[in-house]
């Protein structure tokens, strides 16, 4: 009986994935997508396409040829902001909770296979991931490695042009918030843990007091303090809220992919990590030589009040508001 329940298991595992091979197939075929192509799957994190859409430049002067990216729907933008990218086709939501070990090459990279970069994917990776963060070990290291880089590999420079920085500036206008005075919070993280909304409140009171005008990019309002006069709550595309940012005075977020994307769009950020460990794996300053932002660890104060205080005095002396 359980030999026969495993069988039909077994079955049942194995047609699945046999049909969403030739999904792919067929996906790939009428995209116009030959033998001759280099072939890289992104179903994970922002930050995971970001980075390796911006290595595709240097990929490229490596190994010559077109290079086609299949991603998430909202994460299609991230792949356009890069030229090197020859071509995005978007997966189908379907396609995104398959173990995509089972159905593509996660070892080798081979012209007309798809290839799948992500360390927890791929065997030839997967050691890396325990150490990320020792000796400041990126994730943009490890995609260097998992492309067959050099270590002195560049990230190619971003095209910003496709956030709608006007349409952005006739938004806050409409709220009646002077981009110099509005601040973005971003409260919201899947790699490292949330940190209480009690602590967020308190950072928003704080700033409020110094007359910031806040967008909380959140679609949850539960427990945040709505009633305080010219603070929204905005739940919009990846597009709109990085184009709003990237013209306030300020964003200050729990360190998420898109500050990985704010940090790429220049935009004046503040980031906090939880604990020392967090900061360690993920920290922005063994990503970027330079950018517009600071980071905060939050463990490493008494308390709430001297956490806001520090982090007023961060936007005071980077803006220069006052």
């Amino acid at each position: 009986m359980k030999l026969t329940k495993k069988i039909k298991k077994f079955i049942k595992i194995t047609a699945a994935q046999l049909i969403t091979k030739i999904q792919l197939f067929f996906l790939l075929k009428i995209n116009g997508v030959t033998k001759k192509d280099w072939i890289f799957l992104l179903p994970f994190g922002l930050g995971d396409t970001l980075f390796l859409s911006s290595l595709i430049h240097e990929f490229k002067l490596k190994n010559g040829g077109k290079v086609v990216i299949l991603v998430k729907k909202n994460h299609q933008i991230l792949v356009q902001m890069f030229p090197a990218v020859d071509q995005s086709i978007i997966l189908k939501s379907t396609f995104l909770n398959f173990r995509y070990e089972k159905i593509c090459n996660t070892s080798l990279i081979k012209k007309g296979r798809i290839f799948i970069p992500h360390p927890l994917l791929n065997s030839n990776l997967s050691s890396l991931v325990a150490i990320l963060g020792y000796k400041n070990l990126s994730l943009v290291d490890m995609y260097k490695i998992a492309l067959k880089l050099d270590e002195s590999a560049k990230l190619e420079t971003a095209d910003l042009n496709i956030y709608n920085i006007s349409k952005a500036k006739d938004f806050l206008n409409k709220m009646g918030f002077d981009p110099a005075k509005t601040v973005v919070i971003m409260p919201k993280a899947n790699s490292i843990p949330m940190i209480s909304v009690d602590l967020w409140n308190e950072i928003i009171s704080k700033l409020r007091c110094h007359n910031f005008n806040i967008i909380i990019n959140a679609a949850d309002k539960k427990n945040f303090h709505t009633d305080e006069e010219k603070v929204i709550f905005l739940d919009v595309e990846l597009k709109e809220i990085v184009a709003i940012a990237r013209i306030s005075a300020f964003t200050i977020s729990l360190r998420s992919g898109i500050c990985d994307l704010l940090a790429f769009s220049k935009a004046n950020l503040v980031v906090l990590y939880p604990d020392l460990q967090s900061q360690k794996a993920y920290s922005l300053n063994n990503i970027f030589e330079d950018g517009n932002f600071s980071e905060i660890i939050i463990d490493k104060f008494l308390n709430q009040e001297e956490l806001t205080d520090k982090i007023i005095n961060q936007i005071q002396r980077n803006a220069k508001l006052f």
